[in-house]
């Protein structure tokens, strides 16, 4: 068997093994900082998002999970000091929102893009 197919079902089965643990784990809860629960889907979601080139394996998710709790920390320290209200961290984040903003509203390709679909949905549906 060639190495390329060999690869190939590597991958099949470490994605099949992702999405049968992804729904028996459903929604439980994984940890709470104060009243706020995060749940496992909010995990996988991030570690996937964040991990897309490494292998799902023990060590890699336990140290994302150490690296997850922490920012839930950070982030409810920063909520609890009311941090997220003072006018300096206002400020930043509208300007942060502007700067994203920029990127998202001028692309045009992703633009064209939603043009030609909205064109043949108009053909297809009345």
């Amino acid at each position: 068997m060639p190495f390329f197919q060999i690869r190939m079902y590597q991958k099949i089965g470490a994605l099949l093994t992702f999405l049968l643990l992804s729904l028996s784990i459903k929604s439980q809860t994984l940890f709470s900082v104060g009243n706020q629960k995060t749940d496992s889907k909010e995990f996988l979601r991030a570690f996937a998002r964040n991990n897309a080139d490494s292998s799902w394996n023990e060590k890699n998710c336990r140290d994302y999970l150490d690296l997850f709790i922490r920012f839930k920390l950070k982030v409810r320290a920063a909520i609890d000091e009311k941090i997220d209200s003072l006018p300096q961290q206002l400020q930043e984040l509208q300007s942060f929102k502007e700067q994203v903003a920029d990127n998202y509203m001028n692309d045009d390709a992703s633009l064209n893009k939603l043009v030609n679909q909205a064109l043949e949905r108009s053909f297809k549906e009345i």
